[in-house]
């Protein structure tokens, strides 16, 4: 009769297992309480695994209210802040929730903008990013976020009372940057914090708060700075200042994208890039604006609500090219000078309306090749049209006893045009470009032993648009000279 009774008890015991499994008995449930000052609502996971974290189930629970469990090991969340604990049969684990309130200085909208980041839980790495919500349920303990663009650190062990759930209230304060008549609804500005570690830029809606704790901030608007000093409870709007940067409407705009591949663009602050003819906010305060490829630069300081209207005026060098030939369209180098000054302040090319500011002031046109010689366009002719002709200046030297050419260059005969090119090739033909208009052909020749023996031999002659004047002319060599420049190659047979 043994046998069969160790066969019975394994039989017994297999029943056991049966039943336990089959039915699927509940071990005696544990409670999870969480006190907080107020209502709401947490997460709740059950983990089975620490390395890695494994969830087995999830469910949310009630402030203030008991939540039956199964005995284990729990993952507890709240506002950027969890807990571990672990729920054992029969038992209550109880937690303290507190709550931190943020007090804008007036109602918000939802227009209006406020934010907080934190990290929620080390074990999942999450994060939260919470925006309008003014009021978080924080566990005990110490807790970092980054409310607004201004790190926080929350300390709520520093109590002296680690069982009371705590209201805790921050004042914030607010900034706008108010909206303009015949605003884009695209347009936005920019917050950021002045001297913090963490380096963070918002983005905010003209005529939209934004709700910040105290502290210095800077606003930015189309290259723009500003900074502002916000206290508890302050509400500061900032009126923009425009600016506008008018063009003539017979200027084709079009035409430098067309043959430089890109536009003339307004730069503010040598930085942001505006485009002509249209209404931009800027913040109050010195600013300084130029155009692109240009070293002029305009300062401006307007005030809030004040308009800025800058003038652009152009000077266009045409070379007389047909529309469509690129090989000719922007073949010449083009400078803009002011009197007394030894640069250009812009360096441009041909065929295209090269435009800048205008300071009240004359403006002198050089070409390259030429550039010497410039053409001076009055204050008062906001766009200017300049047209080239050609000069094929054909030296033919020689040896004449006792005279020696000195140099050869071409003179601007009188206004417009002022100045006079560099020495021209004595050897060798030139083809140079000018401005329209009367020059003189300066021949300088002197004696061959008495330099001060110097005669002029020039002549003068006119340039017209398109056109090429031919001016051959002899160049006297010295003996010695002379015989060199027989023997080049290029003069062999010649």
């Amino acid at each position: 009769d043994t046998a069969p009774l160790k066969f019975g008890a394994a039989a017994l015991l297999a029943a056991a297992g049966f039943f336990a499994i089959g039915c699927e008995k509940k071990p005696e449930p544990g409670f999870l309480f969480v006190e907080a000052p107020g209502p709401g609502t947490y997460e709740i996971y059950r983990t089975a695994n620490e390395a890695p974290l494994q969830f087995v189930s999830e469910q949310s629970g009630t402030f203030g209210e008991n939540v039956a469990l199964v005995p284990g090991s729990y993952l507890v969340l709240a506002d950027c802040s969890s807990e571990s604990v672990i729920i054992r049969p029969g038992e209550r684990e109880r937690l303290v929730v507190h709550r931190l309130e943020f007090v804008p200085p007036h109602p918000a909208t939802a227009n209006d903008s406020f934010s907080i980041q934190c990290s929620r839980s080390d074990k999942t790495r999450s994060r939260q990013h919470l925006s309008g919500r003014y009021a978080l349920n924080v566990f005990h303990g110490k807790r970092d976020l980054l409310v607004g663009m201004v790190p926080m650190h929350v300390d709520f062990e520093a109590r002296t009372d680690t069982e009371t759930p705590l209201v805790v209230q921050h004042k914030l304060a607010a900034v706008q940057v108010a909206d303009y008549a015949d605003g884009r609804d695209d347009v936005s500005y920019f917050v950021s914090p002045v001297a913090e570690l963490v380096s963070v830029t918002k983005y905010q809606r003209f005529g939209s708060w934004e709700f910040l704790l105290p502290g210095k901030y800077a606003l930015e608007v189309n290259g723009t700075r500003m900074e502002v000093e916000l206290e508890e409870g302050m509400q500061r709007v900032v009126k923009p200042a425009l600016l506008r940067v008018t063009t003539s409407p017979s200027v084709d705009l079009e035409q430098p994208a067309r043959i430089m591949g890109s536009p003339w663009l307004v730069e503010i602050n040598a930085g942001h890039w505006l485009n002509f003819n249209e209404t931009y906010p800027l913040l109050p305060g010195p600013a300084t604006v130029g155009i692109s490829d240009s070293s002029q630069l305009i300062s401006i300081a307007p005030e809030e609500g004040q308009i800025v209207e800058l003038v652009a005026r152009s000077v266009t060098v045409t070379l007389g090219c047909a529309a469509a030939d690129l090989s000719c369209l922007g073949e010449k180098d083009v400078t803009i000078s002011r009197a007394g000054e030894t640069f250009p302040f812009v360096e441009s090319i041909s065929d295209i309306p090269i435009l800048f500011i205008d300071e009240g002031a004359p403006v002198f046109v050089g070409v390259g090749g030429s550039r010497d010689v410039a053409f001076e366009v009055p204050a008062s002719v906001r766009d200017k049209t300049l047209n080239v002709g050609y000069a094929h200046i054909v030296p033919q030297p020689q040896h004449r006893p006792g005279q020696v050419t000195e140099f050869i260059r071409v003179d601007a005969a009188g206004a417009p045009l002022i100045g006079h090119t560099l020495d021209v090739n004595l050897e060798k033909a030139t083809l140079m470009p000018l401005i329209v208009g009367s020059y003189n052909f300066t021949h300088f020749v002197s004696g061959a032993s008495d330099s001060s023996d110097r005669r002029n031999l020039g002549q003068s002659f006119r340039i017209d648009a398109g056109k090429t004047v031919e001016l051959e002319f002899p160049v006297y060599f010295t003996e010695k000279r002379y015989a060199a420049f027989k023997k080049r190659p290029d003069q062999k047979g010649g």
